[in-house]
């Protein structure tokens, strides 16, 4: 398998479960929160948050500071794997929140 094909679907797997991870931790951390204004539902604020959560700088940083710690495979994998994640987290969820927001506020007043 060549590194490029290699990195794309690490690149695939770190971004479901980046997205799994955010939703777990905001699922968790709803069992504390008291009722949400608005007519939202905990479940459609989980959706809300987990799709607006996104990253960027800080992570493509960590990753690059890793250069003199790994071979320079794994970090070019490493660092391949990371800027996808803040791609898609920056510039297709950024894209798409919008829409995302529109259909879950849409839902919410239908309650």
């Amino acid at each position: 398998m060549s590194p490029l094909v290699f990195v794309i679907i690490l690149s695939l797997i770190a971004i479901a479960l980046n997205l799994v991870a955010r939703s777990g931790s905001l699922g968790i951390s709803s069992l504390f929160m008291g009722k949400i204004p608005d007519g939202y539902g905990k479940l459609d604020l989980i959706k809300l948050l987990t799709w607006g959560g996104l990253r960027g700088g800080l992570s493509v940083a960590l990753a690059m500071s890793t250069r003199e710690m790994l071979p320079e495979n794994t970090y070019y994998i490493i660092v391949g794997g990371t800027y996808a994640v803040v791609f898609f987290t920056t510039v297709i969820q950024g894209l798409t929140m919008k829409p995302v927001y529109q259909r879950i506020s849409r839902r919410a007043v239908k309650k």
